[in-house]
């Protein structure tokens, strides 16, 4: 299983015989990483945001104001899946009461989906990513 970034606007998983296509967004601010998809009502089924950090490190993902559940996929800086966070729920807590989601390990990047694609196209941990500019 490949994961390949598409001009930094596509990502092609090839699973085996198949392959999943997500248009996504770049987040590459300090700004467009936290707002990420707050307040969005909707995620196309093969939408998501790429988020791309200056330098890996350990990074902690909340969900307030944010409306959809996500599946978030937490990339190293060698370019594999090293964790994957499935269903992190929307948070509308207006205290930020949210829970963190952790990469666990120094990432370098992070692709949000739909809650529940992660399982249902069989992506996971270990799978090398190739990033084409």
């Amino acid at each position: 299983m490949l994961l390949h970034l598409v001009n930094m606007s596509q990502v092609i998983i090839e699973a085996g015989s198949h392959e999943i296509s997500f248009e996504v967004e770049i987040a590459r601010t300090p700004e467009e990483r936290e707002k990420g998809l707050m307040y969005r009502d909707f995620l196309e089924p093969n939408f998501g945001m790429l988020f791309i950090f200056e330098e890996p490190k350990v990074v902690n993902f909340w969900m307030k104001h944010t409306k959809i559940p996500l599946d978030i996929i937490f990339i190293g800086e060698n370019l594999n899946i090293l964790h994957i966070e499935e269903h992190a729920n929307p948070c509308l807590d207006t205290n930020a009461n949210c829970p963190l989601y952790p990469s666990e390990l120094p990432i370098k990047y992070a692709l949000e989906i739909n809650a529940g694609l992660v399982k249902e196209k069989h992506i996971e941990v270990g799978v090398v990513v190739t990033l084409e500019v």
